[in-house]
């Protein structure tokens, strides 16, 4: 889909910034949303681990005789709370996740996304998304392996890849890989890196200045600026 003719202005942090303020309902609802489901996720996870630990130590005797007892209590707690708590991380990821896209799709679109908007974009194609989410993760583990470096280059891959994801058809795997291509090939890559960096900064000093309460849409800010940069330099068409 071709992006409205706002997407290739120059871009500029009070632009972005308007911009965020009129999707504030919308971004609000989701902060909100991702905390109470972080939350439950989080409490889930500690009352099955409980359980779960409980369970198995009483399953090899009541107590924890040897460190290796001890060990394994503690790995299959683990491992029941992470299974249990599962559907409401990924919930979760895909709340946060829509802080981003928000502004990708709306580069394309040209219109406000409402709140209604928002769950109606999550709930067309969830699968979609959190395969691209596994993919992603995988590919930042692997590159993290690697030396660091090779990870840092795929997270600068993010933006482009988010894009992709949620305003196209595009294959997951194609997505990915033709959004690596797109940042790298392209002669704006290095520019584009720094500005993301230096907006990730930006975004993290305001929600630690504001004890996260600024992260909501600290978030969005930056991302309706880095979207704009992309498109602006040729790096998203």
């Amino acid at each position: 889909m071709t992006a409205i003719p706002a997407a290739f202005e120059p871009p500029s942090f009070g632009k972005a910034w308007d911009l965020t303020v009129k999707h504030f309902a919308t971004f609000l609802v989701l902060a909100i949303a991702a905390v109470v489901v972080g939350g439950i996720a989080y409490v889930l996870f500690g009352v099955l681990f409980y359980l779960g630990m409980t369970a198995i130590s009483l399953a090899l005797g009541g107590g924890y005789g040897s460190s290796d007892q001890m060990f394994t209590s503690a790995l299959g707690g683990y491992a029941f709370g992470a299974v249990g708590a599962l559907p409401f991380v990924l919930i979760w990821a895909l709340l946060v996740v829509l802080l981003s896209a928000i502004p990708a799709v709306y580069f394309v679109d040209g219109e406000v996304v409402t709140v209604g908007g928002a769950f109606k974009l999550l709930m067309a194609r969830p699968w979609r998304y959190i395969l691209a989410g596994l993919v992603f993760s995988l590919a930042l583990f692997v590159g993290n392996l690697l030396l660091f470096v090779p990870g840092l280059a795929v997270a600068f891959v993010g933006p482009i890849y988010v894009n992709k994801i949620f305003t196209t058809n595009l294959g997951v795997v194609e997505a990915f890989t033709s959004s690596f291509s797109a940042l790298y090939k392209s002669e704006h890559w290095l520019p584009f890196v720094g500005i993301c960096l230096l907006a990730g900064l930006i975004a993290q000093l305001a929600s630690l200045c504001s004890c996260g309460l600024l992260g909501f849409m600290a978030i969005p800010a930056i991302s309706f600026y880095i979207q704009n940069v992309a498109y602006r330099r040729g790096i998203l068409s």
